[in-house]
């Protein structure tokens, strides 16, 4: 899943060819290449969020009332996009979630009870429950869009859904 305008493009060399994502551009298959994900973790943690980029977010939200996420938690960019290095050491880990029929499923390798916080892309927690096994469905209505889900504590990972 891309982080992006739905049906648009933003890279493209001389030739208009796209080599940064691979599929057709719709909203259900289109992702970044490996390189590309990569290439934009970097940056990212190479290029910190600046002030005018935080001045510009909050222009934005008056205008449009949405906000870029990763400008008000840059954590998030390696959390979304990077690798789960050290995943191991994680006493819980979260593998696969997805959405449907006011439902979040959950895979992972849960150890030990923990409560499973998911947050908008405004960074407001929207629900928080405990799961206490690798395959849990949570009851939650959710309005479409994408979301983040975590677990509490330092030590886990995130995955982002999607509802539409």
């Amino acid at each position: 899943m891309l982080t992006r305008y739905r049906f648009r493009q933003f890279y493209q060399d001389n030739n208009n060819h796209n080599d940064m994502v691979v599929g057709n551009g719709g909203t259900n298959v289109t992702q970044f290449t490996p390189w590309a994900e990569n290439m934009l973790v970097e940056w990212a943690a190479n290029d910190p969020v600046s002030q005018k980029e935080i001045d510009r977010n909050n222009a934005i939200y008056q205008i449009q009332g949405n906000r870029n996420p990763y400008i008000d938690h840059p954590e998030w960019t390696v959390m979304v996009w990077g690798p789960l290095a050290g995943i191991d050491n994680y006493s819980n880990t979260l593998t696969k979630a997805w959405y449907a029929n006011n439902q979040l499923h959950i895979n992972g390798e849960i150890k030990q009870a923990t409560n499973i916080i998911i947050y908008n892309m405004l960074g407001e927690k929207i629900s928080s429950q405990q799961i206490t096994n690798n395959n849990s469905i949570l009851n939650v209505q959710l309005p479409k869009g994408v979301y983040l889900v975590t677990m509490e504590g330092s030590l886990s990972n995130t995955l982002k859904f999607v509802v539409g």
